[in-house]
Formats: C-alpha cells, sequence, structure tokens
C-alpha cells in the first residue's frame, strides 16, 4: 500500500451544498435545458456527492453525452472540475515541438503522471494519452478519482471500480493499483469492487465484441477509430447499455503520436445488444452518425444507448455489439474501418427483447 493521501475523515463528512443559480447559468452560458440538472452536493476536496442511484444515473448520462464546452459550462455551474478535463486540458496545453528528445517526454509525462501516459506502441514508437482515457466515469470523479452515492464512496481505475463507507475514504483514497489490492486482501467486507471487464460471448453468431479498434498511418500522420458496448449496473437492478466511439487523428513527432487537428470523415453505424445469463436479450435501437469535411482533434459521442429494470432478475449482465459498419479518415490518411454482420444492417434486424 503506498503513502495515505491527506484527507481527514472530518473533511469528508463536511458536505457543502453548492447553491447553483441554474437559470442563471443557464441563460449565461446558454446551457442548454437538458443538460442541467439539480444542484448536487459537493464536499470540500470538491467531489460529487448523490443522493441515490436515480441522480447518480441522470447526471452520469448527461456527463457523458455532453461535448467539451458543455461539460465546462455544467462543471464550473457546480464548482466542480472533474478529474476527467484536468487531464484534457493539461494534454492540450503540451507543444510537442518544445521536446528535445523522447526522454524529455518521458520526464514530462513522469512530472504529470497522474494525469497522463505513454502507450507503447506496436512498433516501439510512443503514444501519449491522459489516464482513464477509455473510461466515461472520468467525468464525474475529482482529482482523487472519487465519486459518492449516498454513504458509500467509490474510486475509479482503468480495470473496476472499488467502493467503501464514507468513514473509510482517506483509506480508499490512498489505494493506487486496483489489480494488487483486490488480489491481495482476504474476507474483507470493508470493500467491494466492480470490474470494467467486458465479458463476450463468442457462442452467439450475434456477437461483433465489446471494444474494437482500428488505425491507418500515412508517414507521420494517423487516424485511429475505436467503437466501444457495455451493460452494466451500478448497485441497482436498473441496466444501462453504453455505447461509444471515438475517431481521432493523431501527428508523430520524434518517434511520439500526439493528438491533432485535421479535417475528418467519419461514419459510424452500429446495434447494440445487452446479454443476461440464460441467454436472455434486450436490444437498443440502431445508432447512424455521419461526419463530412469537420475540422476536428476528435469526433465522439458516448451515450446510453438503452435502459431496462430487471424485476426480480439477479445475475450477470453483459454487453456489446451485433453489428457496425464503421470508419474514419483525415485528409492525409486512408480509411481506418470496421465492420461485422454487413446482413444484420442492411436488413434492419434486431434481436428479441427478452421477458423477464
Amino acid at each position: 500500500m503506498k503513502k495515505n493521501i491527506p484527507i481527514t475523515v472530518i473533511a469528508v463528512l463536511v458536505v457543502m451544498t453548492v447553491v447553483v443559480a441554474i437559470v442563471a447559468c443557464n441563460k449565461e452560458n446558454n446551457l442548454s435545458e437538458n443538460m442541467v440538472t439539480k444542484s448536487i452536493n459537493v464536499t470540500n476536496n470538491a467531489m460529487l456527492i448523490f443522493e441515490n442511484f436515480d441522480e447518480f444515473n441522470d447526471v452520469y448520462e448527461q456527463t457523458i453525452s455532453m461535448d467539451e464546452k458543455d461539460r465546462k459550462v455544467w462543471e464550473e455551474c457546480h464548482e466542480f472540475k472533474s478529474f476527467g478535463r484536468e487531464c484534457d486540458e493539461l494534454y492540450q496545453s503540451i507543444d510537442p515541438e518544445k521536446f528535445q528528445s523522447i526522454s524529455d517526454v518521458k520526464c514530462f509525462v513522469e512530472k504529470n503522471k497522474d494525469y497522463l501516459q505513454l502507450i507503447e506502441d506496436y512498433n516501439g514508437e510512443y503514444i501519449l494519452e491522459t489516464q482513464l482515457y477509455g473510461i466515461l466515469y472520468k467525468y464525474i470523479i475529482n482529482k482523487d478519482k472519487l465519486f459518492g452515492i449516498d454513504n458509500m464512496v467509490y474510486k475509479v481505475f482503468d480495470e473496476g471500480m472499488i467502493y467503501t463507507g464514507v468513514d473509510n475514504m482517506g483509506n480508499l483514497c490512498a489505494i493506487e493499483n486496483y489489480n494488487y489490492f483486490i488480489n491481495n486482501i482476504e474476507h474483507d467486507t470493508t470493500y467491494k469492487f466492480i470490474d470494467f471487464q467486458k465479458i463476450e460471448d463468442e457462442s452467439i453468431i450475434e456477437n461483433c465484441g465489446s471494444d474494437v479498434s482500428d488505425r491507418n498511418d500515412n508517414g507521420d500522420e494517423r487516424i485511429y477509430i475505436n467503437i466501444t458496448a457495455a451493460a452494466s449496473t451500478v448497485g441497482t437492478s436498473l441496466c444501462h447499455v453504453e455505447a461509444s466511439y471515438i475517431i481521432r487523428p493523431y501527428h508523430r513527432v520524434a518517434g511520439v503520436w500526439y493528438w491533432c487537428t485535421r479535417i475528418l470523415n467519419a461514419r459510424y453505424d452500429v446495434i447494440v445488444y445487452a446479454k443476461l445469463a440464460s441467454n436472455y436479450w434486450s436490444f437498443s435501437n440502431r445508432y447512424t452518425v455521419r461526419i463530412t469535411n469537420q475540422e476536428a482533434k476528435v469526433i465522439q459521442d458516448n451515450f446510453v444507448s438503452g435502459i431496462f429494470y430487471m424485476d426480480g432478475y439477479v445475475g450477470s449482465v453483459t454487453g456489446g455489439f451485433s453489428a457496425f459498419n464503421c470508419w474514419g479518415r483525415s485528409a492525409n490518411t486512408s480509411n481506418a474501418s470496421l465492420q461485422c454482420n454487413l446482413s444484420l444492417l442492411s436488413s434492419g434486424g434486431t434481436i428479441a427483447p427478452p421477458s423477464l
């Protein structure tokens, strides 16, 4: 266990309700009404605390569907800055041309390792990414990667979440390695876990996976596309079927790939499924997006593609894609593309919902 972060239990329990003038904030910042919730409790270490799972679900759905501008306005209205925005803003402040070597980049990332990471590429080069770059919860957690629901506090990692009672928040905050912690704790009911591992059932012919990527390189230019889908329940019988896509251009400088801005074209066409134990199925609507000649540093969307109540049901829930036809390209690259079960897309078919 690494050294404790200096947060006292007393400080944790002192919750200050942020009085947000929603109407004034709405009018001043042109934030659309459906992207604003009522005031949310925020602790003195800027952690969001939700009264219940319904409020958490509402806010979570909103934050993952907002664009960068609306999300910033929403956070500032609630006197909160998410871990995700901290990472994004630090990354976007970087000028790659100022680094003289990969060693300089590594040194900078080490100094900012709470927010940035270098991922080794297939050919020994590196990609600069933010921490938790593929985790949607990053926009509701604070700088310590925490959020609260009622009297429980959750910490988010790449692999999953660990949660415990609010009076144990100091110890939770000090946990830095998800796998090491859960593999070395025995019979301790103080902590509970939610694993982000995506389970894919290869026996189901409609299954096209739940996390699929492709990229296309042309010299120092790259286009990257990734789609993900998952079903999740966070302490409630209300199930979310979540899907997301990202199409991002990169530019290579001295052996390191960085985000950049390019003219982008893209297509996103998917059908998403949720699978309950005993082969019960639910389906979401089909999602199709087309982007033409848009100058952007990224094209992305995150959304809850389906919600259903599992009344009386107890068991595992997983999610993924039934079919997809997706591609992205920049002005400097050919297509990065993903295809599966194109016949299902052309027929407009879906999977029968469960009878629970």
